[in-house]
């Protein structure tokens, strides 16, 4: 059985954080490299999750929550495969969201394979982290509906995408106003002479 271990420190409230890890579809769906195809509740704490990783490979789980506790979430897959604890701690700067998973492979994992796990997950948490991040104000709350309802139902690649054009186009309105801002001074300048 394998081991993977990864933390957080998150400058939010502890509900604020507890309300998303313990909301097992949009946690899953924040991962940086999954695209959730399907998530399916089976009952209270029993969720059908179908994913498709950036590889291409598709990965169908029974997850299974086994507790629910403000303080420490544990889920595990139905045939035993992993399971997983998500514990939140109150520090001085918010919560620390430590996530660790234990599972096992069909294959002998090298150090390689296991750092590349620990850093996708480390993605992963910072992605929670920004989400609990988010202000509660307008543009917030707008942000979060875009995010929500578009952009997680994106594949990961094409989140990128969009992300990046983005960014683009806040950087070119910047350098349409600088642009618009230097004309004007020069026109004021231009006029004192």
């Amino acid at each position: 059985m394998y081991s993977i271990s990864q933390s957080v420190v998150v400058h939010a409230p502890i509900e604020k954080v507890y309300r998303l890890v313990a909301d097992t579809e949009k946690r899953l769906r924040l991962h940086p490299s999954w695209e959730v195809l399907r998530f399916k509740k089976l009952g209270d704490r029993k969720f059908r999750v179908r994913v498709k990783k950036e590889s291409g490979e598709t990965l169908e789980y029974i997850l299974v929550v086994t507790e629910l506790l403000r303080e420490k979430i544990t889920y595990r897959e139905e045939k035993g495969d992993f399971d997983v604890e998500i514990v939140l701690e109150e520090v001085e700067e918010g919560v620390r969201l430590t996530h660790t998973e234990r599972f096992s492979l069909p294959w002998e994992a090298s150090e390689k394979t296991l750092k590349s796990m620990e850093d996708e997950l480390k993605y992963w948490l910072e992605a929670i982290r920004h989400y609990c991040e988010l202000r509660d104000n307008p543009l917030a709350r707008t942000s979060r509906f875009i995010i929500d309802h578009f952009l997680l139902r994106l594949p990961p690649q094409q989140r990128r995408i969009v992300m990046l054009i983005l960014i683009l186009n806040a950087g070119i309105l910047f350098l349409f106003i600088l642009m618009f801002a230097g004309m004007k001074v020069a026109s004021i300048i231009l006029q004192r002479t």
